[in-house]
């Protein structure tokens, strides 16, 4: 398996809101990780350990879904914000 990087951040709603409990899955299939689904904490934090590359993230929260678009370039501590539309 290819080296992983510390991949974290946040699930907000429209308005900023923490969204705690939200599921945050990886859409690319072909993409061998060692977690495949984490759930936020009560802050709407998460964490993935990713590999160097591009992926498509969607987080799931009641009926929202938010997708985000990210690039690991090889480093640890990636910081995201998946925000929710209106």
């Amino acid at each position: 398996m290819a080296q992983v990087y510390r991949t974290s951040g946040s699930v907000l709603a429209a308005d900023g809101t923490p969204l705690a409990g939200a599921y945050v899955t990886i859409k690319d299939a072909s993409v061998q990780v060692p977690e495949i689904a984490v759930q936020t904490d009560a802050n709407g934090r998460f964490e993935l350990r990713l590999p160097q590359g591009t992926f498509l993230l969607r987080a799931y929260a009641g009926d929202r879904i938010i997708d985000a678009h990210i690039t690991n370039s090889g480093e640890d501590g990636v910081d995201i914000v998946m925000r929710g539309a209106d």
